[in-house]
């Protein structure tokens, strides 16, 4: 909510499909009344730059996408973006820090729901916005200031008391991802299995340049017979 803010009525913004409900309900229901626009395209093999207009201001992508486990090139889409002068927005609560870093890769801003991996606990609701620049976090700090989008000291201790653990959390859960992935993959009853590590998936050779594991977030298909 607080990086919507950062843009004015008329802007375009290039959305990926496949993301977080809450997400798209932001941007359908709150930015869309706000004066925004949104295009939303499969931003991992889709044409970018065929929708860019003189409106557009950024492009907001995750990676892995949620549901669908896409893979998006976050060097090759900062590329893009920063040719046109646009930002790049990643969402990067699948991965965390721990295995993947998208403001070396290039994005302006990253976006984690810190109550996920990030606080790990289960005890707190938290968001986090990270900026590449101080001119982006002096702005976003007066957005945050101003709204009140900030969390409580207990909050902030919280986060930060998980955060201390996220290395051990992150790589505990990956080998429990891949020991589900492959009782999943002999399953009779599951019919496809999202997951980035996959070796023969669309976008593991990417994954594998762009981040230093493939998380545990795993989706699948069933045979509704």
């Amino acid at each position: 909510a607080a990086v919507m803010e950062l843009f004015h009525m008329g802007d375009h913004i290039i959305t990926d499909i496949d993301l977080y409900g809450g997400s798209i309900r932001l941007f359908d229901e709150i930015g869309v009344k706000n004066g925004l626009t949104f295009t939303h395209i499969d931003c991992s093999q889709d044409d970018v730059d065929s929708c860019i207009t003189e409106q557009t201001k950024a492009i907001y992508i995750e990676s892995p996408t949620n549901p669908m486990m896409h893979i998006v090139d976050i060097r090759k889409m900062a590329e893009t973006a920063h040719q046109h002068k646009l930002l790049l927005i990643v969402d990067n609560t699948f991965l965390s820090p721990y295995f993947q870093k998208p403001i070396e890769l290039g994005a302006d801003l990253v976006i984690h729901s810190a109550t996920k991996y990030l606080a790990g606990h289960n005890d707190t609701l938290a968001g986090i916005v990270v900026a590449s620049t101080k001119e982006l976090s002096e702005k976003l700090h007066m957005i945050a200031m101003t709204t009140g989008g900030v969390l409580s000291p207990f909050d902030s201790f919280l986060v930060t008391r998980g955060i201390q653990t996220l290395p051990v959390r992150m790589e505990r859960a990956q080998e429990n991802a891949k020991i589900l992935v492959s009782w999943l993959e002999n399953c009779k009853s599951v019919t496809r299995v999202f997951y980035p590590g996959i070796k023969e998936s669309r976008g593991y050779e990417i994954s594998e340049k762009q981040t230093s594991g493939f998380g545990a977030m795993i989706s699948f298909e069933v045979d509704r017979k």
